[in-house]
């Protein structure tokens, strides 16, 4: 294979558009009640779990992943209607840090009827998401998906009285 100076230059342009795409990837971080300046730049500054909508569904982008400190979330539902992509997946990763007495963020939910809903639902289109290390318990459906979803992986997704 002949490389010219025109084939070099193009895999460079490649190679640095790759490298954007992966260095403008931001993780962010979420608490219960949020602490410090709650921008969710580290553990220190989390987010409030009461933003858990906005910062899924509009701030976060492709490649991005939120870190949900393990506690009892209620019976809020957790709603993920943006996508990542497939080169950029979007993350929601459960951390133990040992500070609430649940190892991981739990939805705890009033009933296990169906019109109870779900405690995690990933909206129609929702795609190229990880949703890991989270724990659904006493509702209609522990994880819901609602169509046209693709390439999703859950791993590590508990699911009880569901």
């Amino acid at each position: 294979m002949k490389y010219t100076p025109n084939k070099i230059l193009q895999c460079f342009l490649q190679l640095l558009l790759l490298s954007a795409c992966t260095l403008s990837a931001t993780d962010y971080y979420m608490s219960l009640q949020g602490v410090g300046a709650q921008d969710g730049s580290d553990w220190d500054n989390a987010f409030a779990f009461s933003r858990a909508d906005e910062v899924i569904n509009q701030q976060m982008k492709p490649g991005d992943t939120l870190y949900l400190e393990g506690n009892n979330y209620g019976s809020d539902t957790l709603t993920i209607n943006s996508s990542g992509t497939e080169e950029a997946r979007m993350q929601i990763i459960g951390i133990d840090r040992g500070v609430s007495g649940f190892p991981r963020p739990t939805f705890m939910g009033k009933s296990r009827s169906t019109n109870a809903g779900a405690n995690i639902v990933l909206g129609k289109g929702a795609s190229y998401w990880t949703v890991k290390n989270l724990q659904s318990h006493r509702r209609g459906w522990g994880l819901k998906t609602e169509g046209e979803n693709r390439r999703l992986i859950v791993d590590g997704v508990y699911t009880h009285n569901t």
